[in-house]
């Protein structure tokens, strides 16, 4: 998912740079034909940040001097999160892309 995740990321970034150089009727043609995917920006952003803080949490614990058992349990939860957030993005996304 992060790959996909971050292609859409981008796609979604270089049409939203594209409209910052458009201007008049012109604009408001690009604005109606990527409507969809630019009213995924916001979504992806905050996707894409919730999973980077899942990662990072992931490597915290992972850095922890905890017994590996305690350590598993913790890294199956930071794991279903991840999925979960990463599935959740897919299903939205879907649609626009």
């Amino acid at each position: 998912m992060k790959g996909l995740l971050h292609e859409r990321l981008k796609e979604v970034n270089q049409l939203t740079a594209e409209l910052r150089d458009i201007r008049g009727r012109e604009k408001a043609e690009f604005v109606t034909e990527h409507h969809d995917i630019l009213a995924q920006r916001r979504p992806l952003n905050q996707a894409s940040r919730r999973l980077s803080e899942l990662r990072k949490r992931r490597e915290r614990i992972i850095a922890e001097n905890i017994p590996p058992k305690a350590k598993q349990l913790k890294l199956d939860v930071i794991q279903k999160k991840i999925n979960a957030v990463a599935a959740k993005a897919s299903k939205r996304f879907e649609a626009a892309f």
